[in-house]
């Protein structure tokens, strides 16, 4: 199904991700660097064909995404390493565990129109996409130390605007996640697909971090093996960022 992976979620506390922390812009032009993305892709579960698009996006100014990387020194034999050249500074070797984008554009699957509540031409609003933690790191508080490095980015020029005053963010409505496992409309529909509802709630953790709720419409879709195309309600949040000014 082609739904944002959003944040990682346990029921346990997260951890505090290590000193060195950090999130690099990515660079779709190198080939090593697309297919990191694509594989991680592959283990999130959507949007996997969309990497020519974003590489586009990239090119044009309308998106930027980031590897949320870690110290090597969590290395593992099935986290492969990218070697980083930076504008300014010496090329070293970092750690790729999770990606994440800050848009200026409503980017959908396609035959989805752009949502235009989303973001706004003028910068004022931008919306934050595509939060992905490899699931081994997933304890490290990955998820919230990339959506605050992004909330900041997002008023500056580089990456952002100075105009903008408030991110959003979409993801699956939590009436997939309630209700009885018969209800068609509710937790039931995952059987239609042969499989299990997801454990994590992410508009709640999205709801933690200040983000409110402002509509709910279908915007994601999956194919049946009998060919019917099923359309899952998401749920579009904002947030206003801390000394702006409310939007309406």
């Amino acid at each position: 199904m082609d739904e944002p992976s959003g944040a990682p979620v346990t029921h346990k506390s997260p951890q505090k991700p290590p000193p060195g922390t950090r999130l690099i812009p990515m660079d779709l032009e190198r080939e090593d660097e697309r297919t990191i993305l694509h594989d991680q892709r592959l283990i999130c579960g959507w949007a996997i064909n969309k990497i020519p698009k974003w590489r586009q996006s990239i090119a044009k100014g309308d998106r930027t995404l980031f590897w949320i990387a870690l110290p090597l020194s969590h290395k593992t034999d099935q986290t492969p390493t990218l070697h980083h050249s930076p504008v300014e500074g010496d090329a070293e070797e970092i750690l790729p565990v999770g990606h994440i984008a800050l848009d200026r554009i409503d980017d959908p699957e396609d035959g989805v129109a752009p949502d235009p509540t989303l973001v706004s031409g003028d910068g004022s609003v931008l919306t934050i996409s595509a939060l992905f933690v490899l699931p081994a790191f997933q304890s490290f508080g990955l998820g919230a130390f990339a959506m605050d490095g992004l909330e900041a980015m997002a008023r500056t020029e580089r990456y952002g605007s100075v105009k903008c005053r408030a991110v959003t963010v979409n993801t699956l409505s939590k009436r997939y996640l309630e209700g009885p496992e018969d209800d068609p409309d509710g937790r039931g529909r995952w059987k239609r697909l042969g499989e299990t509802p997801p454990k994590r709630d992410n508009a709640l953790w999205y709801a933690r971090r200040g983000y409110v709720p402002y509509k709910e419409e279908v915007r994601y879709w999956s194919d049946l093996p009998n060919g019917e195309r099923l359309g899952w309600v998401g749920v579009f949040m904002r947030k206003e960022l801390d000394g702006a000014d409310a939007i309406c």
